[in-house]
């Protein structure tokens, strides 16, 4: 298992309780870490933190109100974080979300959200955090670390995901470049590039193919999705979330610019 004793988190969109996010943010804690986790859904919030502090103890985790969009408000968190806890050693840039549409039917203002939130958060989390993450990487042997949470859709094209698929395809990119950029100050950025996780977002993802026509109903698209990957099933929030942890660790302090697949193998059969 990884260490991360003594490290302080942020894990962006990770209020909901059946989510990556909190899938992310019980692997640090199993793993010794302090969580910070960060959304604009506070009642989703305050859910999670109940289950939270049952599971791992009081005080271990935190909540902050947050809009990845708003680079105010990724100032903000950033005040908070250094006043509270002097600082962060590992940044989860998980927030996401999913419009399903191609070039005839998506709309602009769908795709411009879209962006927003999958790759224009992360560029934000890394341009607000990289002096503070610089400052502490001399703190552990296998210094600070990013994490961006992208997508196999980076890798796909899927013309009936397209602005999905865009977006992670740029946040694909985003890392590689700033683990140029941060190489020499030992802060680490890699990506991770989930197949179909079991979450509400996937769900609503159906739901939404459903009504532009791309199935009969949520069961076929699950079942078919099933049968697209070699494990046999879909993936769970906890399976991100132990690779997350691993990634954030000393264990992976010669892995950066990195893009890591965990989808069950599903990228070989498409």
């Amino acid at each position: 298992m990884a260490d991360l004793t003594g490290r302080k988190a942020l894990v962006t969109g990770a209020a909901h309780p059946e989510g990556i996010g909190q899938g992310i943010v019980g692997a640090l804690l199993r793993a010794g870490a302090d969580v910070i986790f960060s959304d604009v859904d506070d009642d989703a919030a305050l859910r999670s933190l109940e289950i939270l502090d049952r599971e791992h103890g009081q005080g271990r985790t935190h909540y902050l109100h947050h809009d990845v969009s708003s680079e105010q408000d990724w100032v903000r968190v950033r005040e908070e974080i250094v006043a509270r806890f002097e600082g962060l050693d590992i940044l989860v840039n998980n927030a996401g979300s999913s419009f399903a549409g191609t070039l005839e039917t998506v709309e602009l203002e769908h795709l411009q959200r879209c962006m927003a939130v999958n790759f224009e958060s992360q560029f934000l989390g890394l341009k607000t955090f990289r002096n503070i993450l610089v400052k502490r990487s001399t703190y552990w042997a296998g210094g600070t670390t990013v994490i961006n949470n992208s997508s196999i859709g980076a890798y796909t094209g899927d013309p009936s995901n397209l602005p999905y698929s865009v977006s992670k395809a740029a946040a694909r990119m985003l890392t590689m470049c700033a683990a140029r950029e941060l190489g020499p100050h030992k802060v680490r950025v890699n990506s991770i590039h989930v197949g179909m996780i079991d979450t509400p977002l996937l769900r609503a993802s159906f739901a939404r193919r459903v009504q532009l026509g791309q199935a009969l109903d949520v069961e076929e698209l699950q079942e078919n999705l099933k049968s697209r990957v070699p494990l046999g099933r879909i993936g769970t929030p906890d399976d991100a979330g132990e690779l997350t942890a691993f990634l954030a660790s000393d264990a992976a302090q010669y892995i950066t610019a990195a893009s890591f697949v965990c989808d069950g193998g599903m990228l070989t059969k498409v």
